[in-house]
């Protein structure tokens, strides 16, 4: 809001700018324009701005399903945090996508590309833990029997001292890219031996698909272990698990 000053009083609308008189003072004021969805879906000037709602929409839906699928699974003090970052790194995949137009790219066609795929690699749920913190390994999910196997694994030398064993479990999140609606299976736990070498390959079984016909994300959830005498106690903390995207499959 801004006062003009000199003998002519001005009362009304110009162009954008809007003059009123208060107290024997005249002020000046920019009108402003309230954006509607009518209008963003009907206004030629709005088109980018209704391609970015189209697809922060879907990038949303997804990180709300899959949210709802593993929360149970994550330690993560903030709901609300981990879906804005979910709701993000989605978006950034769907741009991925360079062979649709704005407004029509999709997440399958953006994980289809090198760097949209790495992204989702790439992205710790729980960021005080990337997987790289807690083991090392080849790492392949198998379609056919839903399961995830790992070779060559080696605990990392970042575990914390009193950290004696990890526990492996692969999360299978099932999703529907038309209705969001999602399942989430896991399988038994294994539990592998800190600063053991040689295990060979460990193989993650997971509960049988409902619907495999449908998308699935590939979680491996990593935990810390403390053993005492023949107990084993989870370790807490932030960084006490790592939960993370290694695999997605249409």
């Amino acid at each position: 809001m801004g006062e003009v000053k000199g003998p002519v009083r001005l009362s009304g609308s110009i162009g954008n700018t809007t003059y009123y008189n208060k107290d024997g003072k005249t002020f000046t004021r920019r009108r402003t324009v309230t954006v509607t969805a009518d209008m963003i879906q009907t206004l030629p000037s709005l088109k980018e701005v209704k391609q970015n709602v189209s697809e922060f929409g879907k990038a949303s839906l997804t990180a709300k399903s899959v949210y709802a699928a593993i929360k149970y699974f994550s330690y993560q003090a903030s709901v609300n945090k981990l879906y804005a970052k979910l709701t993000g790194l989605f978006t950034r995949i769907i741009k991925e996508d360079t062979l649709s137009e704005p407004g029509e790219r999709s997440l399958i066609k953006g994980l289809g590309f090198r760097k949209g795929f790495q992204l989702l690699k790439d992205f710790a749920l729980n960021p005080g833990a990337p997987l790289s913190t807690k083991l090392h390994g080849e790492i392949m999910y198998a379609t056919e029997t839903n399961s995830l196997h790992i070779k060559n694994l080696e605990p990392s030398d970042r575990l914390k001292k009193r950290v004696t064993h990890l526990e492996l479990m692969v999360i299978v999140v099932e999703i529907d890219l038309n209705t969001y609606e999602t399942m989430a299976y896991t399988g038994d736990a294994v539990v592998v031996q800190k600063g053991k070498s040689d295990m060979g390959e460990i193989v993650l079984t997971c509960d049988p698909l409902e619907h495999p016909e449908r998308s699935r994300f590939v979680i491996l959830c990593c935990q810390d272990l403390i053993k005492s005498e023949d107990n084993f106690y989870d370790r807490k903390g932030k960084d006490s698990y790592a939960l993370q995207f290694v695999d997605f499959k249409v």
